[in-house]
């Protein structure tokens, strides 16, 4: 497990190496670890996500 500082632009890079990561502010609107969820980030990280599970 990775679980600090991935997001979207950077979880490829960590992709070979863990088996899961824990993802908080860079999920956040703004990137701000107290702001609610942003949808739009999620949706975006999940379909990076899914694309390096098809590799």
């Amino acid at each position: 497990m990775i679980g600090s500082g991935i997001s979207e632009e950077n979880i490829e890079s960590y992709w070979p190496y863990a088996d899961g990561f824990i993802i908080g502010s860079s999920l956040k609107e703004e990137g701000y670890w107290m702001n609610p969820v942003d949808r739009d980030r999620v949706d975006s990280l999940m379909e990076k996500v899914k694309q390096l599970r098809e590799k």
